[in-house]
């Protein structure tokens, strides 16, 4: 690990000294934890590959959960076993 410097102002520092003592942990961990979600988040909304949800329309409302039911049925309806 690698050691920076940040400079918060009074009400964040305040706020996440809370936080840190609430949850029984440290500042330097919730900062860890707060920069690897921010950066998730970045690459999820980044990727161009969820420029495809919700493209389509349909009256299924749990292909979600059940993707692999219709996959299978349509590959049975095709003659595939």
């Amino acid at each position: 690990m690698r050691t920076i410097q940040l400079v918060l102002d009074e009400n964040l520092e305040q706020a996440l000294n809370a936080l840190a003592q609430q949850k029984g942990r440290n500042v330097e961990d919730l900062v860890r934890e707060g920069v690897e979600l921010l950066l998730r988040h970045e690459a999820f909304i980044d990727d161009p590959a969820w420029d495809i949800i919700a493209l389509g329309e349909g009256d299924v409302k749990d292909l979600a959960c059940q993707h692999d039911t219709y996959i299978a049925e349509s590959l049975e309806s095709e003659g595939y076993s």
